[in-house]
């Protein structure tokens, strides 16, 4: 077949980029803990180990799907001023994916202090810092505002319609339950980002490497809320949702 013939994507969708962003940010961590030689003072303190080439490639792909990344746009309520804050207005998304890619990029080539004395506190390290708390609470606006604000708006669009009892909860379901992951996600990630800020000015940590498992479990919230934003995953979708893998479309076909 030409090239001019061709039917092949030429580039991934949103769905695909959330699903890639999603899977890397949830193997992440059990991938540098397997190269490290053992639990690191922090995820990050993983770039003083045999493990940094993982560690600083894996930030680089998330943040580069990240910037790649290309929203819904927004219907803006007053005239902006400005062809830049108009661009930002109606681009939310995109704005936020971009910066917190960016983001990704700054904690990957700025290693994390060695230390957790004043003396360790150097400009890569609060680079680092700064890096990593954007590239979270990018997360945690997609989660709480972006992601449940289009699962709100289609719920709502559905319970007004006039389907039946039983398409109706197949189709109210999944929407609500992935209301209730996008809060539980967004959420645990601000709690945890509050959390481990306190535990910083404060030098007390609860339990023995406090800052390795917050940080892992801040992933494994961001990676698991993007995977359900993918559409992927059957359980979170209803059918008509629901995009199909490149196996199950094969299997499709060859019906």
């Amino acid at each position: 077949m030409s090239p001019s013939r061709s039917k092949d994507p030429l580039v991934f969708s949103s769905y695909t980029i959330r699903l890639m962003i999603g899977a890397i940010a949830l193997l992440f961590p059990v991938v540098v803990l397997l190269s490290a030689p053992g639990i690191t003072p922090s995820l990050s303190w993983s770039y003083y180990t045999g493990a940094r080439d993982l560690f600083v490639g894996l930030l680089f792909v998330i943040g580069a799907f990240l910037v790649s990344y290309q929203g819904h746009k927004q219907t803006l309520q007053k005239k902006a001023a400005g062809k830049f804050r108009k661009w930002v207005g109606e681009n939310q998304e995109t704005f936020v994916a971009m910066v917190g890619g960016v983001a990704a990029g700054a904690a990957a080539v700025a290693p994390t202090a060695k230390c957790f004395t004043a003396d360790c506190l150097v400009p890569t390290a609060i680079l680092h810092y700064v890096g990593a708390t954007i590239l979270f609470a990018a997360t945690a606006y997609f989660c709480l505002v972006a992601f449940v604000g289009r699962v709100r708006a289609k719920l709502a669009a559905d319970e007004g319609s006039r389907a039946s009892k039983k398409t109706a909860k197949a189709l109210l379901a999944p929407k609500r339950l992935r209301i209730g992951v996008y809060l539980f996600c967004g959420w645990g990630i601000v709690l945890i980002m509050l959390a481990s800020i306190v535990a910083a000015i404060t030098r007390f940590y609860p339990i023995s490497n406090f800052t390795f498992w917050m940080e892992t479990v801040s992933l494994e919230l961001f990676g698991f809320a993007w995977l359900t934003a993918s559409h992927y995953l059957p359980i979170l979708t209803d059918e008509s949702e629901r995009k199909k893998t490149p196996l199950e479309q094969a299997i499709r076909q060859s019906k």
